[in-house]
């Protein structure tokens, strides 16, 4: 049975650590489960251009994650950002809304690629722009070439942590 049919199913919280060309567990199809997942109790959170290994980044977000919904101690880790993706003849836009409720947002990164396998896709970092509170980017669409966008938002934590993967002030949640 195809393991896509589960996702539905899903009631508990969700947590997604990956890397964006990972072999084993595409990037692609994160996002595919999470549009059958009928809550938005969920996150992901990827590192950029590695394979098959979390970063620190991403092992400290799991650990938090598992204090909140295991433990029951509320680690304030920030809602998935919002965002919108547009293509509008030969330019797309891409626009996210991180949250920032925590107060610990040091920065968000756009990416975007037009390669089809994810996991050989290069990732571009797009030039954002700010509008409000939201992150805007726009970039070419090429004729007969998928185009895949997300963003990367990075938050700071309250002191230095040691993880698996070495050690980080910051972890990471995907649009």
């Amino acid at each position: 049975m195809d393991p896509s049919s589960y996702w539905p199913l899903v009631t508990c919280p969700v947590m997604f650590l990956s890397s964006s060309n990972d072999f084993n567990g595409a990037f692609d199809r994160m996002y595919k489960g999470m549009e059958s997942v009928k809550h938005k109790n969920w996150r992901i959170s990827t590192n950029i251009h590695e394979n098959h290994w979390p970063s620190a980044e991403q092992w400290v977000l799991l650990e938090m994650w598992f204090d909140q919904h295991l433990k029951a101690i509320n680690q304030n880790i920030p809602k998935t950002p919002a965002s919108t993706f547009d293509v509008n003849g030969k330019s797309a836009h891409f626009m996210v809304t991180p949250d920032n409720s925590t107060g610990t947002l040091i920065e968000t990164e756009i990416y975007y690629s037009y390669d089809p396998n994810p996991i050989t896709r290069f990732w571009h970092r797009a030039q954002a722009k700010m509008s409000g509170k939201s992150l805007f980017a726009s970039f070419p669409v090429y004729e007969k070439l998928p185009i895949y966008a997300y963003a990367l938002c990075r938050y700071k934590l309250d002191k230095e942590r040691y993880t698996m993967s070495g050690k980080t002030s910051t972890y990471t949640v995907n649009s």
